[in-house]
C-alpha cells in the first residue's frame, strides 16, 4: 500500500514515543522507532489507523530542545530538523541523551552512535 509522505516530529523518537494503532480487530502499541520500515513504508496494516501518540512526561532532571534549519522561516520544507533530550547530572555530566534527526534520511532517525559518544561527557556550554 502506498502511503503519502509524512515528516513526523523528530521529538517523537527522541522522547521514546509509543504509538497506538487500531482497527476493527483491536488496538496495539508500537514504539515510534519501530514504526517505519523504510521510506513511505510503515508497520500499519491496510485496515489500521494511528489513534494516539504517547510521550513520557519530561522529568525535572531532563532538558529538551528542538531545532529547525530551513531556507526561510516561513518555508515548510526543512534542510534538517533535530530534537535532543538529555539528563545532566549534578556534576554537569550527560547521564542520558537522545538525539533524533529529520530530513537527513528516508525516515526520522535516532543517532545511537553519537548518543553513546556524548553520554558521560562533561557539559561545557550553557543551555
Amino acid at each position: 500500500m502506498v502511503r503519502p509522505p509524512v515528516i513526523p516530529c523528530p521529538c517523537w523518537p527522541a522522547f521514546d514515543a509509543e504509538l497506538e494503532i487500531g482497527s476493527s480487530r483491536g488496538t496495539r502499541r508500537v514504539m515510534f522507532n519501530q514504526f517505519y520500515r523504510g521510506y513511505r513504508d510503515t508497520v500499519l496494516a491496510a485496515d489500521e489507523l494511528l489513534l494516539n501518540i504517547y510521550l513520557p512526561k519530561q522529568t525535572a532532571a531532563e532538558t529538551a530542545r528542538f531545532y529547525k534549519v530551513g531556507t526561510r522561516a516561513a518555508q515548510a520544507i526543512s534542510k534538517v530538523v533535530m530534537a535532543v533530550r538529555a539528563t545532566i547530572n549534578d556534576d554537569k555530566r550527560v547521564a542520558q541523551i537522545a538525539i533524533s534527526l529529520g530530513s537527513v534520511a528516508p525516515t526520522v532517525i535516532r543517532t545511537g552512535n553519537t548518543e553513546a559518544v556524548i553520554a558521560g561527557d562533561k557539559r561545557s556550554r550553557r543551555n
